[in-house]
């Protein structure tokens, strides 16, 4: 089978099937295994499952996703040390 240089809605029925050497009617039997032969099932690789600490890891691939966690690890770190300085007597 060779590619088409072309948008496929602008060429016609008569010559994709020409390009996919194939009729209107459709494959023989004979055609269809040998072309399951030649180029394999037509089937999707099943996507790998992954657990949740896979998950959570991958979520921290996103630049986005680490700016908001080291703004919140900022933020817990303003908030301990105003705590401190607000509700801890000062000592004199």
């Amino acid at each position: 089978m060779k590619q088409l240089a072309v948008a496929f809605w602008s060429v016609s029925a008569t010559e994709i099937l020409q390009d996919l050497e194939t009729v209107k009617e459709g494959l023989t039997g004979a055609e269809a295994r040998q072309r399951l032969a030649r180029y394999g099932a037509n089937l999707r690789k099943p996507k790998q499952r992954s657990d949740g600490f896979t998950l959570l890891v991958a979520q921290f691939k996103s630049p986005l996703i680490l700016m908001l966690f080291l703004q919140s690890v900022c933020l817990l770190f303003y908030a301990i040390v105003l705590m401190r300085l607000l509700f801890l007597p000062l000592s004199s």
